[in-house]
């Protein structure tokens, strides 16, 4: 019977409103500075969103700097990758594949001679399968350089240039 009646006759909380006085009032802010001008005298009327006091705060200013750089790097960044690979990159990544495809040219050249060779029995298999890994190593030479053009050419990667405008 006690719990249930407890249950049922549970006591509300006491709400008291009224007014007070004060003889100090002490206002904090989230930063620290020091207050520059007050806008409000003793006794005056303010209303909710009124700029009662200026602040004035090295700390914040600096920060403000700090936060202002970084803005302009990362603007940096944002461009260059909008902007690609330089030319210069760009035309010397052509120049090594141009050279690998002229390697790649003679490395086969030399492979079908050895290979004729040893199709008539002149050189070893040794000499031909020497032959052989020279020509295969220029052929991926060859698309390695092609690809380190491409990607000059291309520029940034979609997630690179997402990644330098999110900053």
């Amino acid at each position: 019977v006690f719990i249930i009646g407890l249950v049922i006759y549970k006591p509300e909380p006491v709400i008291i409103q009224g007014e007070a006085e004060a003889s100090v009032v002490r206002i904090s802010g989230k930063v620290p500075a020091r207050i520059s001008k007050f806008n409000a005298q003793e006794g005056d009327i303010v209303n909710a969103g009124d700029t009662l006091v200026y602040l004035d705060s090295p700390e914040l200013y600096a920060k403000m700097e700090q936060a202002s750089a970084a803005e302009q790097a990362a603007s940096a960044q944002s461009q260059k990758a909008k902007n690609g690979a330089r030319k210069e990159l760009i035309q010397g990544a052509y120049e090594m594949w141009q050279k690998a495809k002229i390697g790649e040219d003679i490395a086969k050249k030399s492979f079908d001679r050895v290979q004729n060779l040893y199709n008539k029995e002149v050189v070893p298999a040794q000499k031909r399968d020497e032959a052989e890994a020279q020509y295969n190593a220029a052929v991926a030479t060859t698309k390695a350089a092609k690809s380190q053009y491409d990607m000059a050419v291309n520029g940034a990667d979609v997630e690179d240039k997402i990644a330098a405008n999110a900053l």
